[in-house]
């Protein structure tokens, strides 16, 4: 039953540790420059492969690159509650070891 205890707690933890991580990350789409290679725009919202309709005269020259994801959202609490979701776990590993 220990063994039972120790896992579901294992899992647990995992997934929550995951799940806080995860809810700072914001999706950005990179439209790269096609004059200047290394420059261009991150937006955080799709708008086709190209810009054309948003920047009237210079558009059509960002291309759609990549997704990049960046963590913006409270990045020191969501630090804190995992360190204490792991210190928690750490305290019912141990009172199931003793029990």
């Amino acid at each position: 039953m220990k063994k039972f205890k120790i896992i579901v707690l294992i899992i647990l933890t995992i997934i929550l540790c995951l799940t806080i991580y995860d809810y700072g990350k914001v999706k950005y789409y990179f439209y790269e420059d096609t004059e200047k290679p290394g420059w261009g725009h991150y937006l955080k919202t799709y708008e086709g492969e190209n810009l054309g309709k948003y920047y009237k005269n210079t558009g059509e020259k960002y291309k759609y690159a990549y997704v990049s994801y960046k963590l913006e959202k409270d990045p020191e609490v969501r630090t804190i509650i995992i360190v204490l979701i792991v210190a928690v776990s750490f305290f019912f590993f141990f009172k199931i070891i003793k029990s």
